[in-house]
Parts: C-alpha cells; structure tokens; sequence
C-alpha cells in the first residue's frame, strides 16, 4: 500500500515536471518567435526643391519712341520679373490703328530699334515682346504714345542754325534802320534857315479885306 502511495506521488510529480517544462519551452520559444518592436524614426524635412523659371520671359516696357523719315526708333526695358527665363530676343510690332504691321526681331541684349518702311503723316503705336531661347513668348507691352513719321524739311524751324541765320539778319536789318535814321536827322539839322520870301507889313497893319459891292 505505501510502495502504490509512492508511485503514484512520483507519477503526479513527475508529470508536474513535466508539464511545467513543456510550459517554460512554449514560453521561450514564443519570445523568440515574437517579431522585435522598432521604435518610429523621427519626421524628417526635405530640403527645399530649387525654383524653376517659369513659363516665358516677362514683358518689356516700352521707354521711348522717336519718329524719323518712314520710321520710328523704339526703345524698351527688359522685364525684372522674379523667376522669368531671360530673353533671347525681342519682336517690336507696329499698328497703324489696329492693323499689325509686319513684326522686327532682334537679338537680345538689344534694346533698341528701329522700325523701317512706315508711312509719313500716318499714326503709329508699337508692343514688344520677348522670346525666350526654348521659343516661348511673353506677352506684349503696353502699347505706346501715337507718333507720325515725318519727312525732312519740315522740322526746319527747329534747327538751331536756322534760328541763329534769323536774328542775325534781324540784327543787321535794325541796326541798318538806326543808322540811317540817324544819318537823316543829322543832315536835317545841319541845313541852314530859308528866309521867307512874303514882304513884311508896314506898320503891322493887317491887310484889308476887299469889301463887297
């Protein structure tokens, strides 16, 4: 009875064992198994991508415009917009009214032109605009002033030889008056006193009037 008592005791322990290393293996290799945590890397900045130029260059600025003989000569400013491709020519265009006249193009850095083959007496204005070297096109300028060509020969009273060849002959024509009527004078007073050729009254009686019949 006490060896069944033992045996059993050492069936229940050993199965106690048993089961306790069978629970201590599973454990271990569930930690093993068990995928390792990462800690969440902090957010990080993208630098800033560089700007890129935009679309065409901006739009000049028409300063001044000078008619001639049939032409005009147009100046302008190149556009300081912020991020705009730099041009690499500039097309000027003429109206004649409304009507767009055939375009001129030059190479930049140019900023000067001038525009041939206009008509005198007729009113123009003039845009420019800017052409990159990909081809794209600004938009045009504000239209200028209206001017005329004029032809030569009818601005002469603005030239300064022409006014300068007036007030001398002017000058030459006054003094040549001064003189001579000075010279006249003189020569009056310089001549002697004519006596008078009526007889003087005797007595200073004055004359009788013939009485009537």
């Amino acid at each position: 009875m006490r060896r069944l008592r033992h045996r059993s005791y050492g069936t229940v322990v050993g199965a106690a064992c048993a089961g306790l290393l069978v629970l201590v293996l599973a454990t271990s290799a569930g930690a093993q198994s068990a995928p390792p945590t990462t800690q969440a890397a902090p957010p990080t900045t993208k630098p800033a991508a560089p700007k890129t130029p935009t679309e065409g260059p901006g739009a000049p600025t028409i300063t001044k415009v000078t008619p001639g003989n049939q032409k005009v000569t147009v100046t302008w400013k190149a556009s300081a917009k912020a991020g705009a491709t730099p041009a690499a020519k500039y097309e000027i265009t003429a109206y004649r009214g409304t009507v767009a006249q055939p375009p001129v193009t030059v190479d930049a850095p140019a900023t000067k032109a001038t525009v041939t083959g206009l008509a005198n007496k007729a009113k123009y204005t003039f845009r420019v605009a800017a052409i990159d070297a990909n081809g794209a096109k600004s938009k045009q300028s504000i239209p200028s002033g209206a001017v005329t060509p004029t032809a030569p020969g009818r601005t002469w009273y603005k030239s300064k030889r022409y006014w300068a060849a007036a007030l001398l002959i002017i000058a030459v024509l006054v003094a040549g008056g001064v003189f001579f009527y000075r010279r006249h004078k003189r020569t009056a007073s310089d001549a002697p006193a004519t006596p008078s050729s009526a007889p003087p009254d005797a007595g200073g009686a004055e004359p009788s009037l013939p009485q009537e019949a």
